[in-house]
């Protein structure tokens, strides 16, 4: 066992890289240089280099990997009347080497949607089109950013946030490698409803019930990683969980 781990140790210490951004990425569009009044403009340029030892922590294989990965995000942002705004960003992703990455080498549409924002006192906003989502401190729903394409979805997010609480629903499709929007689409919809409570304090909770549909009308309910102190109830087409932490 000692020997397992002194050969996998290395492919985690070997992995390095840096952000060189031109200005703050904003996830939303709302910050960035100002262009124009009421125009604002982002940039990211992100460089990785990684060298893994043992790329699958399999001390019987060798599968060393090494390569340099790059992503180029450009991003427009403008208020187009008072209480809608829009967001259009984008993205380049190259890679040399053999690193094994899902989506390399393409030029995307990386976001684009519609927004009817929230007062800053709070209330309800309406996001409409190609966006991030990420739930759970992003172990339910994540942006994956850390990948070299991130993750974005097509679809809708509508959002009540007050001072004690905050209800988001949303309904949409993972964006995927030659996807193309379709009532059904091949990968299947997404949908959830997630309900927080308790932020600023020592304890929240949040209460959510999340769906994947798959072609052919399954369902197919995934169970979140479990929680020091959660607790699940529903039936067999369910799945409901309150977590506590």
């Amino acid at each position: 066992m000692r020997q397992h781990h002194r050969r996998t140790l290395p492919c985690c210490l070997l992995a390095v890289g840096c952000v060189l951004p031109l200005s703050t990425p904003p996830a939303t569009g709302a910050q960035g240089l100002d262009v124009l009044p009421g125009v604002k403009l982002d940039v990211e340029w992100r460089h990785r280099g990684e060298a893994r030892g043992n790329a699958d922590f399999d001390a019987g294989q060798a599968d060393a990997q090494s390569g340099y990965l790059s992503r180029f995000r450009l991003g427009l942002g403008a208020r187009l009347a008072p209480g809608l705004r829009t967001y259009v960003q984008v993205q380049d992703s190259r890679r040399v080497g053999d690193l094994k990455q899902r989506i390399t080498n393409v030029t995307t549409l990386h976001q684009a949607f519609l927004e009817l924002p929230a007062p800053e006192e709070g209330g309800t906003s309406l996001r409409v089109g190609r966006q991030y989502l990420s739930f759970g401190e992003k172990r339910l729903v994540s942006d994956s950013q850390w990948n070299n394409s991130a993750r974005v979805f097509d679809g809708l997010r509508l959002t009540h946030r007050t001072d004690t609480y905050t209800l988001d629903y949303f309904s949409a499709n993972v964006v995927t490698h030659r996807y193309q929007p379709a009532p059904a689409a091949p990968q299947g919809s997404f949908h959830g409803l997630y309900l927080s409570s308790g932020g600023g304090q020592r304890t929240v909770k949040e209460l959510y019930t999340l769906a994947r549909y798959r072609g052919g009308g399954a369902v197919d309910f995934r169970r979140a990683p479990a929680h020091p102190r959660g607790a699940e109830a529903g039936g067999p087409d369910v799945r409901v969980r309150l977590a506590e932490r």
